[in-house]
């Protein structure tokens, strides 16, 4: 009895241990299962987030086609309902190949219409689209009359109707826009945390200046700046406009090239925001600039990597979805000092206005006009035509500010240094510098004291010995 309750007991010991090794092994992968799921969210997030920005730069690409297809349908509708009417009102007496000329334009008109049905409506595919276009534009090749001379009232239709190429057409020698959005040039606008409100109204500025901006949320980064890549990458934008804040006073405007580079570093000083200037002038919001750039950019290499970044984040691409297709302002960068002086003005013409209004000023304005013109004529050589460009203005929007060039970098955000200003001085340098004047000066201050309490002290005349000698006592 004894033999088995000890051999029961064991055994029972041994079924104790055993079973509680598999229970450590189920809490550890329990554990290692947690981690894995914790991983697995972490990149299922990160892949949505990609998907999310590829999905938004298709549809938007998709915008501009459908964009474009649309503008190009309508004035090809237009051209042909024009041929059309034209044929109709000239062919009452054809024959029946006139008759089939009619019934291609009305083909060409209803493809072209569905076209324009399709892209409003949202439906059907980019390759339907095209064809349906390229159909209506071979219709109009064919609806065209195959006679050898050229019909003056028609041509002066199809130029005033639209002055883009017809999808199909034949090749001209001049080259004309197409309305395409082809220069994609995105530009990432924000700033760091810690901005005050003058910085703040400026970077509101900087985003009217450029309409083909993308903005983001304030970045609380402290040091390294590489992450402003990654930023730039998920929204799609191949430049970045960066305003770093430091102290709550100091102001730093990065202007890079992502993801590459090359990038620039600036100090920005006399900020004067559009709020405080109350200027005169006044432009059209989203409308494209004149970037105006003095000769003296072209004279070193870093002034002419600096113009090339300054032309690729102000210049607004012709046909972009949020830009206006008008030019009434001109964006000044001039070179003096060693820094970049930036001017915005709006481009006024008030001859007209003033003829209208009065013939007398009117012709003092013209009077000073060719004086001007005859003193530009001696100046120049003769060269110039009397009035020439005399009558527009310009007269300054805002805002305006002076960039300090502190290094240009290889890399974006960082990289070899290919220049450093050497006449650049840190604004933590000169407030030193000035406290150390202020201490001085202060320190001085009670010197002078201290010798002063000193000579006046010794300014005291002894005791005279005799002084009581002679004071009668009542």
């Amino acid at each position: 009895m004894v033999r088995t309750t000890q051999k029961r007991k064991a055994a029972m010991t041994s079924a104790g241990i055993t079973s509680a090794k598999p229970a450590k092994k189920k809490q550890s992968t329990t554990i290692s299962s947690k981690q894995e799921q914790a991983e697995s969210r972490k990149r299922r997030n990160k892949d949505e987030i990609e998907a999310h920005s590829r999905v938004e730069d298709e549809a938007e690409e998709q915008e501009d086609e459908q964009e474009n297809i649309v503008r190009r349908s309508s004035t090809r509708m237009g051209g042909m309902h024009g041929l059309m009417l034209r044929g109709r009102a000239d062919g009452s007496s054809s024959s029946d190949s006139g008759a089939d000329e009619d019934e291609n334009d009305e083909n060409s008109v209803s493809d072209s219409a569905d076209a324009t049905a399709r892209v409003r409506n949202g439906g059907g595919s980019k390759k339907r689209l095209l064809s349906a276009a390229s159909s209506a534009g071979r219709a109009s090749n064919v609806s065209k009359p195959m006679t050898g001379k050229k019909d003056p009232d028609v041509e002066s239709d199809l130029s005033n109707t639209s002055s883009h190429p017809v999808v199909g057409a034949a090749s001209s020698s001049t080259v004309k826009y197409d309305g395409s959005y082809k220069n994609r040039q995105r530009v990432l606008v924000f700033c760091s945390r810690g901005v005050t409100a003058r910085y703040r109204h400026l970077l509101e500025d900087l985003r009217k200046l450029i309409p083909h901006h993308k903005k983001d949320v304030k970045l609380d980064c402290k040091g390294d700046l590489q992450v402003i890549n990654e930023i730039a990458e998920v929204k799609s934008c191949n430049n970045c406009l960066f305003l770093e804040a430091r102290k709550r006073q100091d102001l730093y405007l990065w202007l890079s090239k992502t993801p590459l580079g090359p990038s620039i570093k600036f100090s920005v000083l006399n900020v004067h925001t559009l709020d405080e200037l109350r200027l005169t002038g006044n432009a059209m919001l989203g409308s494209r600039p004149v970037l105006s750039f003095d000769e003296a950019f072209d004279a070193r290499p870093h002034t002419r990597v600096m113009r090339a970044l300054l032309v690729d984040a102000f210049g607004t691409p012709r046909g972009h979805p949020k830009s206006k297709p008008f030019v009434d302002r001109v964006l000044a960068f001039a070179l003096a000092d060693g820094k970049v002086w930036v001017r915005n003005y709006q481009i006024v013409d008030a001859a007209p206005a003033a003829t209208a209004e009065d013939p007398e000023a009117a012709a003092k304005g013209e009077a000073k006009a060719a004086a001007r013109a005859a003193a530009g004529r001696k100046k120049e050589g003769g060269k110039g035509e009397a009035g020439e460009g005399e009558l527009t203005s310009l007269v300054e929007i805002g805002p305006r500010f002076v960039l300090n060039p502190i290094r240009v970098f290889a890399g974006s955000f960082g990289g070899p240094t290919l220049y450093q200003n050497p006449d650049f001085t840190s604004p933590n340098f000169v407030r030193a510098e000035k406290k150390r004047a202020e201490g001085a000066r202060l320190s001085a201050k009670m010197k002078a004291d201290g010798l002063r309490k000193e000579r006046k002290a010794q300014a005291v005349l002894p005791k005279d010995e005799l002084q009581e000698l002679f004071r009668v006592k009542v």
